[in-house]
């Protein structure tokens, strides 16, 4: 779900420069910090269109040059008043957002989500032969 931002036509962040701070990412300093980000998994995307400029810079890593170009294209009118790079994470993501975590992660997660099942299951059986009981 897509709460404000570009994706559902409301304003974001208000800039003083946007035009400057966007357009610092297409530098070869800026796409070098977006591959890091990426890379690293060291941001956060507060709305949609933050995701835009590093987009952008997989499809140029990636060869598709025609679609950064349009993708681009369609953006730029929007440098001046929107946020079109992340920010950077310096701690642990929330769990109120969607957030990325490398696949290794992903075994201790799971393990953690089946043994709240089990839990919260176990807690309702008991919780119902208490309610028979009484």
């Amino acid at each position: 779900v897509a709460h404000g931002g570009f994706a559902t036509g409301g304003a974001v962040s208000a800039l003083e420069d946007g035009l400057e701070l966007n357009k610092q990412w297409l530098t070869d300093t800026g796409m070098a910090k977006l591959e890091s980000l990426y890379h690293q998994q060291n941001y956060v995307l507060q709305t949609p269109e933050q995701g835009a400029l590093l987009v952008y810079w997989w499809l140029v890593a990636n060869n598709e040059h025609e679609k950064a170009m349009e993708l681009l294209g369609e953006i730029y009118p929007y440098f001046n008043s929107l946020r079109f790079y992340p920010s950077f994470l310096h701690s642990a993501p929330d769990t109120d957002g969607v957030f990325l975590l490398p696949v290794s992660h992903l075994g201790n997660s799971l393990c953690c989500i089946i043994s709240n099942r089990e839990t919260s299951k176990l807690q309702t059986r008991y919780y119902q032969q208490a309610r028979r009981i009484t």
